[in-house]
């Protein structure tokens, strides 16, 4: 157990290069935390030991080289040019784990009366990692690219793909921390455009994802050099993502535990 809980640490210390990175998802989580009811922030308090949600919201990534078979729950690749109704139909039927169906089971055995504290603890962790997830447009794209990583592209001077430029390039370049950029984004947000988020279902998160994912890759195919303008121009909507996923994850929870 302690060389388990060394490498989960040296892990969490090199987490930049992966998913939205630490100060993405602990945007989200610090987000979601400005939108728990009372109860909620209690019930998601008492499971983490005291411990604030933006300290486990990287945990997910943490565990992937010991529990591989989780690794496939933080995406969902899907063929192009779908249709709405292609893509839903097309999620609903993915039979291997997914980003989609994992959520879905969080969600389920959080609600459960039957579920075990230790899962309650694990599935909460997930949570919180996953909805970011869901919110990372590059989660939500194409298997023979391996979600962007294989789309090689220049982000000013420095050689990298595509979908790390969204994992956390973006919101790095900003050099600010996950604190203040939780503060900036969610100051905006009105109650009405809460509302809207929160009544979205999971599908909606995923299909906008998708959208955003095929626009990026028309883009990089046709300029695979980006610098000051495309950071101008995209990092509203990392941004927006950010805050969507922060306000949605808060919602799930203020329902599990109203």
């Amino acid at each position: 157990m302690k060389k388990y809980l060394l490498k989960t640490t040296l892990l969490l210390i090199a987490l930049p290069l992966i998913s939205w990175g630490p100060e993405g998802h602990s945007t989200v989580a610090s987000v979601a935390e400005n939108h728990l009811s009372p109860k909620a922030a209690a019930a998601v308090g008492k499971l983490l030991g005291g411990r604030h949600m933006y300290e486990v919201s990287s945990w997910a990534d943490a565990i992937k080289p010991y529990y591989p078979k989780t690794a496939p729950m933080h995406f969902l690749n899907l063929p192009d040019k779908l249709t709405y109704a292609q893509f839903v139909n097309s999620t609903k039927s993915v039979k291997e784990a997914n980003i989609y169906s994992a959520i879905l089971n969080c969600i389920r055995e959080l609600s459960a009366n039957t579920t075990s504290p230790d899962r309650r603890v694990a599935d909460l962790k997930f949570l919180i990692h996953l909805v970011g997830d869901a919110h990372q447009p590059m989660h939500v794209s194409r298997a023979k690219d391996k979600g962007g990583n294989s789309i090689l592209v220049t982000f000013f001077t420095s050689k990298t793909n595509l979908h790390s430029v969204w994992d956390g390039k973006l919101i790095q370049h900003d050099e600010g921390n996950f604190g203040k950029l939780a503060k900036k984004i969610d100051q905006n947000v009105n109650s009405a455009q809460i509302a809207k988020w929160q009544n979205d279902d999971v599908l909606t998160w995923l299909w906008e994802s998708y959208q955003i994912s095929s626009r990026l890759y028309k883009e990089a195919s046709a300029n695979p050099h980006f610098g000051a303008d495309y950071y101008n121009t995209h990092i509203s909507i990392a941004e927006n993502r950010l805050e969507a996923g922060g306000i949605r994850l808060a919602g799930i929870l203020n329902r599990i535990y109203q």
